[in-house]
């Protein structure tokens, strides 16, 4: 049984320069449950994954409220205080591997470094097995390979390994799917899903791919114009909307949905 307590909580507002992109937008993430952040281009998804984190450049963009996380507040802490939370109790999953993966590092490089930012041992252990459970190699020529050499999936994989790690309490992962082919998708959504029944995540999951969403996720959250405007559990968002941009939202996504059986999402649905 889930703790009622929710493992994150936020209220955020985020202007870049007189432009505003989040507008007290209020997002809740339960323990051990898979909460999807639906939404179209430009509605704020990746402001507010980045905001959750409090990564976005102050010198650009103004944030206000609050984001609770096991009892603190991620927008009050110092940078030290960050630096210990991300990677260990939080991690993200960006979009693009070529883009979060450092080309001139081995692949082996940066897990190490990776797991050496939070723990003092040389984590060789540590890295074999998080390649393993997203069903990478551990062995010396894969680690010695640099990013462009290995294809798009695997590099998502790798991300996902390095977010892993240290087992964090929440892993964000913003739009993880949508540099890859259709097969590879749905690999990289088992992984999540695997990552969160075994190792007891909470997954916070971005998309634009509404049948993603509704496949593995508990819960779904529909983002318009910076604001949560809609926030219920897949049957609910997907067979009965009440917010006329749900609708819409849904509506469009008809034609991919029809072979989702919104009855057979994994086990810890909501």
């Amino acid at each position: 049984m889930q703790n009622s307590a929710p493992l994150l909580s936020a209220l955020l507002s985020a202007t870049y320069g007189t432009r505003p992109v989040l507008r007290e937008c209020a997002l809740e993430v339960r323990r051990g449950e898979i909460l999807g952040l639906a939404g179209s281009s430009g509605s704020g998804k990746s402001t507010l994954a980045l905001a959750l984190l409090n990564l976005l450049d102050p010198r650009t963009t103004r944030v206000s409220g609050h984001v609770h996380f096991n009892g603190r507040d991620l927008l009050t802490l110092t940078d030290s205080e960050l630096r210990a939370i991300r990677g260990r109790e939080v991690a993200l999953v960006l979009q693009s591997p070529a883009a979060a993966l450092n080309p001139a590092l081995r692949i082996g490089t940066q897990m190490r470094e990776a797991w050496r930012a939070h723990q003092k041992s040389d984590g060789a252990d540590a890295v074999a097995e998080a390649l393993a459970a997203v069903s990478l190699p551990s062995d010396s020529q894969f680690l010695k390979r640099y990013p462009s050499q290995i294809s798009t999936g695997q590099g998502q994989r790798v991300l996902i390994a390095m977010a892993i790690l240290h087992r964090p309490q929440l892993l964000i992962a913003d739009e993880p799917t949508s540099a890859l082919d259709a097969i590879t998708q749905i690999e990289v959504l088992e992984l999540l899903s695997k990552c969160n029944r075994e190792f007891g995540c909470s997954v916070l999951l971005i998309s634009h791919d509404l049948g993603a969403l509704a496949t593995i996720c508990n819960r779904v959250a529909v983002l318009s114009e910076g604001s949560i405007v809609e926030c219920g559990t897949v049957d609910h968002i997907f067979r009965s909307p009440t917010h006329a941009f749900t609708r819409r939202l849904t509506g469009s996504a008809l034609a991919s949905l029809r072979s989702v059986d919104l009855g057979c999402v994994h086990d810890n649905r909501a």
